[in-house]
């Protein structure tokens, strides 16, 4: 994955390990919706958002989540 696109997950923490690693979903624009217990609701945080807050400064990664083909995607009960 060489840059991130809407829709994949991101992976931040307080230090680079991955263990109970806080997730976002990458909206575009710079934009990472998430929760946030201390906020209460649902809510868009910038990328600089994340990085200003010691909990959440260390972006650990991204992942695309697999699309399946389309076709695969009709077929109901496939394993």
């Amino acid at each position: 994955m060489n840059e991130i696109e809407p829709l994949d997950l991101l992976f931040f923490n307080r230090e680079a390990k991955t263990y109970c690693a806080h997730v976002g979903l990458y909206m575009g624009a710079g934009l990472v919706a998430h929760l946030a217990k201390h906020v209460g609701t649902p809510t868009l945080w910038t990328l600089a958002d994340f990085a200003a807050r010691p909990e959440y400064a260390s972006f650990i990664g991204a992942k695309r989540p697999i699309r399946r083909a389309a076709q695969a995607s009709k077929t109901v009960g496939s394993v």
